[in-house]
């Protein structure tokens, strides 16, 4: 699904990259978590995956095709990937809940009844129905997640991405989203989690890939394979 060959990616050229040469595979129904440091990549590694930023050096594939800047290849990316960032109140726009989760079906050109279905549908998964007429930025931060990632889930993704979804959340919502997740990906989607908490990666997670401070991939392997000591400098992080 993911093949990434020899990436680098560097904001600004008077400093060290933000990924260096990295090589990763992801195939699907994968269940990743990513840990390192503040600052290693994992975000930088997530905005590439969606396509909002561009490899410096190396080649990025995606269901076997190269990924590059045109309009095709980008409106393919996000209609097979969704992204939940890491602060929810940045994705969230429309005037109510309801809106929110119908606005990416809108845009892929459903008809008024498929959205209004698909948009029911989410927000009965996720509990959320007395929401549905809620104003998005007055809502708690952990109806705010549940939310961006509704908005996600009515596009139908294959992949889903989230970017420290777990922080600033109660342990309540913590635990729904943990259930949520463990559904998805029992449901056959792709998700990749960037989180620093090997606990919770641990209930979820298949696979983990650890970054360094130097912005190295440093470790890739299944969770049931790490050792005693990779296991205690993760639970460190």
């Amino acid at each position: 699904m993911f093949k990434l060959k020899n990436i680098s990616f560097t904001y600004d050229a008077t400093q060290a990259p933000s990924l260096a040469d990295i090589n990763l595979t992801i195939t699907p129904g994968d269940f990743v978590a990513l840990m390192g440091p503040n600052g290693s990549g994992k975000s930088t590694l997530f905005k590439i995956l969606t396509g909002l930023l561009k490899p410096q050096t190396g080649t990025y594939y995606f269901e076997d095709k190269v990924v590059n800047s045109t309009d095709r290849c980008q409106n393919h990316l996000h209609q097979r990937i969704g992204f939940v960032f890491q602060n929810s109140d940045v994705q969230l726009f429309n005037d109510t809940v309801f809106e929110e989760l119908a606005f990416g079906p809108k845009q892929q050109g459903l008809v008024s009844d498929a959205v209004n279905q698909r948009v029911t549908d989410i927000l009965t998964l996720l509990g959320i129905e007395a929401l549905a007429q809620r104003v998005p930025y007055q809502l708690s931060g952990g109806e705010q997640k549940l939310v961006a990632l509704g908005s996600v889930l009515t596009m139908n993704p294959a992949v889903i991405i989230l970017d420290e979804p777990y922080n600033g959340l109660s342990m309540a919502y913590q635990t729904k989203l943990t259930q949520l997740l463990q559904s998805l990906n029992a449901a056959g989607k792709t998700i990749l989690v960037a989180s620093h908490n090997f606990q919770q990666i641990a209930e979820l997670a298949n696979r983990v890939v650890v970054f360094n401070a130097q912005h190295q991939l440093v470790l890739d392997t299944a969770l049931s394979a790490l050792t005693a000591p990779q296991e205690a400098d993760l639970r460190q992080l």
